[in-house]
């Protein structure tokens, strides 16, 4: 049986457990903007109505839900796909002339240009394959960091404006960050 004091204890100390929103977690690495300024650092804690980053110097920020505009985790994506559609697309326009051109100069009856797109079909498909998949494996090997929006934080509508922000250095220094933003 649970005690009312218990009870309420224990609505208490949940209140102050850090929970995590959608998209982000304890460590991540975000950008969140309030106003026309930014920062940039890593999530400590993150509650329902407010959230906590490590920023530079050792410091850290609490930021209310209702001052942030935005909220943008950094986040890396393998590019095998976009290996495999370059090498792909390379090999089949690479090897398709190549075989084509091959079987226009052994075929002196090769006049139809039917005959010349299969020929370059088949190249293509038998050339452009391997390529790709080349193109995937090297890809695969290859990570982008790009800012994602983490949804739940911040307004919609249309907000034009110069933003400033604060960015750890290589060092341990900080740098200033000016840019300009339009968003919907």
């Amino acid at each position: 049986m649970i005690r009312g004091g218990t009870a309420i204890a224990a609505v208490a100390c949940g209140m102050m457990v850090p929970c995590s929103m959608p998209g982000q977690a304890a460590g991540d690495r975000l950008r969140v903007t309030f106003g026309a300024n930014w920062v940039e650092g890593e999530a400590v804690r993150v509650f329902p109505g407010q959230l906590e980053l490590a920023v530079a110097g050792g410091l850290s920020r609490v930021f209310a839900a209702d001052v942030i505009t935005r909220v943008e985790r950094l986040v890396r994506k393998s590019q095998g796909k976009r290996g495999f559609v370059v090498g792909g697309a390379v090999g089949w326009v690479v090897g398709g002339s190549f075989v084509a051109a091959a079987a226009k100069a052994l075929e002196s009856e090769l006049t139809s240009t039917a005959d010349m797109f299969m020929y370059f079909g088949v190249g293509g498909f038998l050339i452009g394959l391997p390529c790709g998949l080349v193109g995937a494996i090297i890809g695969s090997m290859i990570e982008l960091e790009r800012w994602e929006t983490v949804p739940g934080w911040g307004g919609g509508g249309t907000a034009p404006g110069l933003l400033f922000g604060l960015q750890p250095g290589p060092q341990g220094g900080t740098s200033l960050r000016v840019g300009g933003r339009l968003r919907f």
